[in-house]
């Protein structure tokens, strides 16, 4: 099954500029990309009461996604609380919500531009 949605989201283009997470989100990651994660994870239930949605990877993050990849039936060294694409095609599989096709643009401040993709010729 992981497989499956392995090739899916490459066919959709993960980690395509103009996507909101980048390939590996881990501990010193910033920006909008952890800022969601954390609100997922606490909407989840994978928070405690230590987790902030500050946009910051900190120990507390990694401690929500530890917690969400045990949940994912995660073992041993594969709980790391890192947000990798092995944790990405888990969190897919589990809860149908494909992170890596959300776009950039709402997350954006209106000052904010993002150069648009081009093809290449």
């Amino acid at each position: 099954m992981i497989g499956f949605y392995r090739k899916y989201l490459l066919s959709k283009g993960e980690g395509m500029k103009g996507t909101l997470f980048p390939k590996y989100l881990n501990q010193g990651s910033k920006g909008r990309a952890v800022m969601v994660l954390q609100i997922i994870l606490t909407v989840l239930g994978f928070g405690d009461e230590n987790l902030e949605c500050t946009g910051i990877y900190d120990v507390n993050t990694a401690n929500a996604v530890r917690r969400l990849q045990v949940h994912c039936g995660f073992t041993g060294e594969n709980v790391d609380g890192n947000f990798g694409p092995d944790t990405r095609l888990a969190f897919l599989a589990r809860y149908k919500i494909n992170i890596n096709l959300l776009p950039i643009a709402p997350f954006l401040r209106k000052t904010e531009v993002v150069e648009p993709v081009r093809e290449a010729a």
